[in-house]
């Protein structure tokens, strides 16, 4: 089975590449679209630490693990199974490209060994979980719930060793800086709360956007990071001074999801109007698909 360069999509089981993305960027990318994989709805998608495998997360309770060649074609490696419910969000582990964690709609956190497609760690929750982050050494994984409580997990014992609870504060978003030294809470109140990771303290509450935040990014690179709002707007921040140096607004509906390529150059996000689009944050320039 194949598929290409893959962006999750919510209205159906069709992997779409990025058509014509890279001519905006100076590259050769060439787009295509596939027929549908199954009858499954594709609810998130992942690439490992080496960018040679992408993970897929599906409504029919699996995640699929792909190994892409150069040529942007991809062959199924395998199909971890064992949720109950949707898979939700994946997140590959940051210093091991052979492993990687998924959420369901069952409420529970799973580790996998991609190499033997097993289950090797589960933590059942009490709430359904809605974001998933790593810890940059990975070390930690930090799970937030409906009950917008985050839950940090122990990767050596897979067990929950403190939790920061937020009640009546809806958490969208949760995120590590590069170092691992400060944790971000991307809030419905518009504010990117910063922590010292150490002590869970605030250091810093940066007023992001007019309306709710629902998705945050942290640059590979470690010098910026950047937020989607439902008031349509991303915004670029500065790490090291936490300033916001950028904002790109062009869509009508909220930005639901965002991320960066490898080298920190592009942002990549979309909305609910069925576009992506991608700016170079080095000069602002932008491409949409």
């Amino acid at each position: 089975e194949k598929l290409g360069l893959a962006l999750a999509g919510g209205d159906g089981p069709t992997m779409t590449m990025m058509e014509e993305a890279g001519a905006a960027f100076g590259s050769s990318f060439k787009a295509r679209r596939f027929l549908p994989l199954s009858q499954n709805k594709i609810y998130c998608v992942g690439w490992d630490k080496l960018g040679s495998r992408l993970a897929t997360g599906a409504n029919d309770h699996t995640a699929c693990v792909w190994r892409v060649k150069e040529t942007g074609e991809a062959i199924r490696e395998g199909i971890l199974k064992g949720h109950k419910a949707s898979v939700d969000q994946l997140r590959w582990d940051p210093s091991n490209a052979n492993t990687v964690a998924t959420i369901a709609g069952d409420k529970s956190v799973r580790l996998w060994d991609v190499r033997s497609q097993t289950c090797v760690a589960e933590v059942a929750g009490t709430s359904r979980n809605l974001n998933l982050a790593w810890q940059p050494g990975g070390q930690t994984i930090a799970v937030g719930d409906a009950g917008d409580v985050v839950s940090f997990i122990d990767v050596r014992t897979f067990k929950v060793g403190s939790k920061l609870a937020r009640k009546g504060r809806e958490v969208n978003e949760v995120s590590w800086d590069g170092s691992g030294a400060l944790f971000f809470l991307a809030t419905g109140a518009g504010v990117v709360e910063v922590l010292s990771y150490e002590t869970m303290e605030t250091v810093n509450r940066l007023k992001a956007h007019t309306g709710g935040i629902v998705s945050l990014a942290v640059d590979p690179t470690g010098k910026h990071f950047a937020t989607g709002g439902t008031d349509a707007i991303i915004s670029l921040w500065d790490m090291e001074d936490m300033s916001c140096v950028s904002s790109f607004s062009k869509f009508d509906s909220p930005v639901r999801t965002l991320g960066f390529s490898h080298c920190g150059r592009f942002v990549a996000y979309a909305s609910e109007e069925k576009v992506v689009s991608f700016v170079d944050v080095s000069d602002n320039s932008r491409c949409v698909v």
